[in-house]
């Protein structure tokens, strides 16, 4: 079974031993990738970082983006991970998109300071520098289509942003969803931090995919109430008839289940990740399966037996399972500035470099979105 479950004690073995040991010209609204005379921080006029030792893989992109966060809470929904029967289901959202020319912002920060927090670990001054900026007003005069990004069981949609700021880059609006209890935490609106207390040994389900369809759903609903709202930063700037979904592990798991139970949703990619859920019923629209380098799964020759000639599926020579995340790219990082090198689990992470496969991905997810919604 593919699920990704990165429960926080792996998460922060991880990350902590590995890290803690825009606006710009009216230029940059013309390129539609980056120039290769151009750093993207020059395109885009990007504030000093308060670290340069750790980044997150420049955009390839020509636009300029920012970031921004918002906490939901879903009243017709309870929680079935929770304890407390008046709990509501609950998602935190980070939303990479293309940001106004001229805007001032600081760097966003890799994660907030309750994520790292909730995922028991802090970057403090080494966390990665950002390509985004906090906030800012979206660029003016179109709209964009709506890419949902999901993260594993475990972790977190910021440990993909190296997958979301590119895509942003090229004209998106890449809206991350981190689902309560079932992600690795999240900040509720309350500013409460609500953790994955899920055994390390847990793995996905029929029902824990279902619970994810349907917070996807609901962030839908919400994205169409902020696109009406001219006041919202949101507001006017969503095209909602161009939407599609990927993600890594169970999170693509829930984006090829979306795509065909949400008329809403054109495409979807699924990144390494088992699929739960009837699997009885045809494929009729795009989707991409992109797999490590391990056996075949049987969930996914179902998938390509029901599928009508809309779908296709890869296997990625020498991927592992957390090959899809920026996990890798940064021990890279780390092991060229420190005699002490850090390893990574061999069943997790095969030989492919972390930034090839980040620049991999990036390139087969543009060119799909590209064509199939776009």
């Amino acid at each position: 079974m593919k699920t990704f479950s990165t429960n926080r004690p792996l998460l922060a073995g991880l990350l902590l031993a590995v890290l803690a040991g825009c606006g710009g010209s009216s230029d940059s609204e013309r390129y539609e990738t980056l120039p290769p005379q151009l750093s993207y921080a020059s395109l885009c006029g990007l504030p000093p970082a308060s670290s340069e030792t750790y980044r997150v893989l420049e955009p390839t992109g020509g636009r300029c983006i920012a970031k921004a966060g918002f906490a939901l809470s879903d009243p017709r929904r309870g929680d079935p991970y929770s304890s407390n029967p008046q709990d509501r289901r609950e998602v935190e959202l980070k939303i990479w998109y293309p940001v106004a020319v001229g805007s001032s912002q600081p760097r966003a920060e890799y994660a907030s300071k309750e994520t790292m927090q909730g995922m028991d670990f802090d970057l403090g001054p080494t966390a990665p520098r950002t390509n985004a900026r906090a906030g800012g007003p979206m660029a003016d005069g179109q709209r964009y289509p709506v890419i949902l990004l999901a993260p594993g069981l475990g972790a977190v949609v910021e440990m993909y942003t190296a997958l979301a700021e590119d895509l942003a880059s090229h004209g998106y609006i890449v809206v991350g969803i981190n689902h309560g209890r079932i992600s690795g935490v999240i900040v509720n609106g309350e500013g409460k931090i609500i953790r994955n207390e899920r055994l390390p040994d847990d793995e996905g389900s029929d029902e824990m995919l279902d619970v994810l369809v349907k917070d996807q759903a609901f962030v839908l609903d919400w994205l169409a109430q902020r696109n009406a709202d001219s006041g919202h930063l949101l507001g006017s700037h969503l095209d909602l008839a161009r939407i599609g979904a990927y993600g890594h592990s169970i999170g693509g798991a829930t984006s090829l289940q979306l795509q065909r139970q949400d008329a809403r949703v054109r495409a979807a990619i699924n990144l390494d990740g088992t699929v739960y859920g009837d699997l009885s019923q045809p494929w009729s629209k795009p989707f991409l399966i992109l797999a490590s380098e391990r056996p075949t799964d049987p969930s996914y020759l179902a998938i390509m037996k029901l599928q009508r000639n809309v779908g296709s599926s890869e296997v990625l020579a020498g991927f592992g399972h957390g090959d899809f995340s920026d996990v890798k790219f940064y021990v890279e990082q780390y092991n060229r500035n420190n005699p002490v090198k850090k390893g990574l689990d061999p069943e997790m992470f095969f030989s492919v470099r972390g930034e090839d496969a980040l620049r991999l991905v990036r390139e087969k997810t543009r060119v799909f979105f590209r064509t199939a919604v776009k």
